[in-house]
C-alpha cells in the first residue's frame, strides 16, 4: 500500500486540492490519510472527480472521529483518539 497524507487545516478545499495533487503523481497512493475533520470531505470529492471509488480504488482514513464523517457515502475509516500521535507518525505529502 502506498499512502499519502493530507492535512486540511479546517477547509474542504484544502483536502480536495491536496488529494488531487496526490492523485496526479506518477505513482499515486492507494490510500490517503487525513488529519483534519473536514479534509476527508474534500478528499472524497477529489477521488470521485478523478473517476475513482472508495474503497474499490483507493482507501481514505481520517485521524479524527468528527460526527459528520459517519454520514459520508461511502463511510471512511476513522481512528478516534489518534490525533495526538499523527504529527510524529504520518509522513508528509509526497513522502513514501
Amino acid at each position: 500500500m502506498r499512502g499519502g497524507g493530507v492535512h486540511g487545516c479546517g477547509r474542504l478545499e484544502v483536502g480536495r486540492t491536496a488529494t488531487r495533487e496526490l492523485l496526479d503523481l506518477p505513482d499515486p497512493p492507494t490510500a490517503i490519510l487525513t488529519v483534519d475533520p473536514l479534509a476527508p470531505v474534500g478528499a472524497l470529492a477529489a477521488v470521485r472527480a478523478a473517476g475513482l471509488a472508495v474503497p474499490a480504488d483507493i482507501s481514505l482514513v481520517n485521524f479524527s472521529d468528527a460526527p459528520h464523517l459517519r454520514y459520508l457515502d461511502p463511510p471512511i475509516t476513522c481512528l478516534a483518539g489518534a490525533e495526538e500521535v499523527t504529527g510524529a507518525t504520518i509522513p508528509s505529502r509526497g513522502s513514501s
